[in-house]
């Protein structure tokens, strides 16, 4: 059994491909930014870490809005680096099971809270997929247990 006691998000990208400008953690869905509903999914893990670099500055204040208590750690190789640079700045000194997050991801809350019962109950890793609603998507192949 584990509780999710530890997020890190990666929230470092430019968002070119959307084409506005800003960081895609800020386009708003709803009235809130997606990063301000990621946080609010997370309201009952403790700790957050978050990695940061383009518009970092923004980024830090729309954060701290929703968790003034989490941590930012700043990739200053945003422009040249991946996701899981980010991930590995952000984790690191982290030894207890971690929550790796995108900050521009939109998860319903009771598929969330669903995802956090579950890991608290399942042993070793656990992966959260969803069914591709477009070509230009990351594609998962899960065998059958």
């Amino acid at each position: 059994m584990q509780t999710v006691d530890f997020a890190v998000i990666a929230a470092a990208g430019i968002g070119s491909r959307l084409g506005h400008g800003i960081p895609k953690c800020l386009m708003e869905v709803g009235g809130k930014t997606l990063l301000g509903h990621l946080l609010d999914r997370l309201s009952a893990v403790p700790n957050i870490h978050i990695s940061v670099g383009f518009m970092a500055d923004v980024v830090i204040e729309e954060a701290r809005r929703h968790r003034p208590d989490a941590v930012f750690v700043m990739n200053h190789a945003f422009r040249s680096t991946t996701t899981l640079t980010s991930y590995v700045l952000a984790a690191r000194g982290i030894s207890r099971p971690v929550l790796y997050m995108d900050a521009d991801i939109y998860f319903a809350p009771a598929s969330f809270a669903e995802f956090l019962r579950k890991a608290e109950v399942t042993e070793g890793p656990l992966i959260a997929v969803t069914s591709a609603k477009t070509e230009h998507c990351v594609f998962v192949h899960v065998d059958a247990a």
